[in-house]
């Protein structure tokens, strides 16, 4: 829960109000003083609280005079301010019984804390370095007659000072931050876009590369196909010409049968032209041995006219009748050998 103003104040206050007991306040020994019960921690932890409403003040006190001038009615934020921060003091006065050694020692204490941040660091500080300034070495009249308005008005002119050099310098650091941020999301999208083109550039060439893997790819499997088609192509020409060769080799082995059979054929018919012609010689030589015995028979017959021998004359009409049967016999054995063979021969188809 966020605590207002005068919570944090007033929380402060009672942290340094407790921490020492009246006895305590009254003791020479400074070592007790800082004992565990003055609880610095808490304290700073309290006063960083209260500072970030100072420095709140001091914003809106800086705000108020840079919209309105010099002129303007800007006191509301130095009187708030005014009021916590004489509390404090009077707090940390009073909790030291006015002893400014020990003052000084528990705001060394406090500021040494770890909890507080780099800013609250320097406050409380200057907070430290204020209130040991306007304290006497008299205990008793820093007690009695100690001003705390008086302080905090001239704290408040090096507060509100130092927090607006600081508002300044963060305010020159958040700009320059934001230039370096500004150049630097430039430089990311300069750097985004080149990637992008480099990207696009990289992505084309890939395309090109994929489309010429893929033309390359496609112009082997056409080469292949060409390949293929032609071997094929080349094979039925083989193949066509071997049938072409061998149906010419048969043709050819059928002519030369043919030629051959032709040959033999007309051997054959020369032979059995010279066997009919030796037959025709055979029979004119019987025919002119027939004449030749007509002749001797008939001159036989007119011997035999004069002189009859029947037995004879029979016998030499036998012997005639059997030289004609004998041509006759001959020249049909020859006719049947003929046909035989003109039966037998086929003829040759080209």
């Amino acid at each position: 829960m966020k605590m207002t103003p005068m919570q944090c104040v007033a929380a402060f206050v009672a942290a340094v109000s407790t921490c020492v007991s009246p006895a305590a306040a009254l003791s020479n020994s400074g070592q007790f003083f800082l004992s565990s019960e003055m609880r610095p921690e808490v304290a700073a932890k309290t006063l960083a609280r209260v500072q970030d409403e100072w420095i709140v003040e001091a914003a809106a006190f800086a705000d108020c005079q840079a919209k309105s001038g010099a002129l303007g009615n800007c006191g509301g934020s130095q009187q708030s301010f005014g009021a916590s921060c004489s509390k404090v003091v009077d707090a940390i006065v009073r909790g030291s019984s006015g002893d400014q050694n020990k003052v000084a020692e528990y705001m060394n204490s406090v500021c040494a804390q770890h909890s507080l941040s780099s800013v609250h660091h320097t406050h409380c500080l200057g907070l430290q370095h204020a209130i040991d300034g306007a304290l006497q070495f008299n205990s008793y009249e820093n007690r009695m007659r100690y001003n705390s308005g008086a302080l905090c008005s001239k704290f408040w002119s090096t507060f509100a000072e130092s927090e607006h050099k600081r508002a300044e310098a963060e305010q020159k650091q958040a700009e320059v931050e934001r230039a370096k941020e500004k150049e630097m999301l430039i430089k990311a999208n300069e750097l985004a876009q080149k990637r992008r083109v480099e990207d696009d550039a990289k992505k084309q060439k890939e395309e090109v590369k994929q489309k010429l893997l893929i033309a390359q790819r496609k112009a082997m499997e056409a080469k292949d196909q060409a390949a293929k088609a032609r071997k094929e192509a080349v094979e039925r020409l083989a193949r066509k010409k071997a049938a072409a060769q061998a149906a010419q080799k048969e043709a050819e082995e059928k002519v030369t049968k043919a030629a051959l059979e032709a040959a033999k054929a007309a051997e054959e018919h020369r032979q059995r032209e010279l066997e009919h012609a030796k037959a025709e010689e055979n029979l004119r030589k019987i025919t002119m041995a027939h004449q030749k015995a007509n002749m001797a028979n008939a001159s036989t017959q007119s011997v035999a006219k004069a002189n009859p021998l029947p037995t004879n004359a029979t016998k030499s009409s036998d012997q005639k009748e059997d030289v004609k049967g004998t041509v006759v016999t001959l020249k049909e054995r020859e006719d049947k050998k003929d046909d035989k063979k003109n039966g037998d021969k086929k003829p040759t188809k080209l």
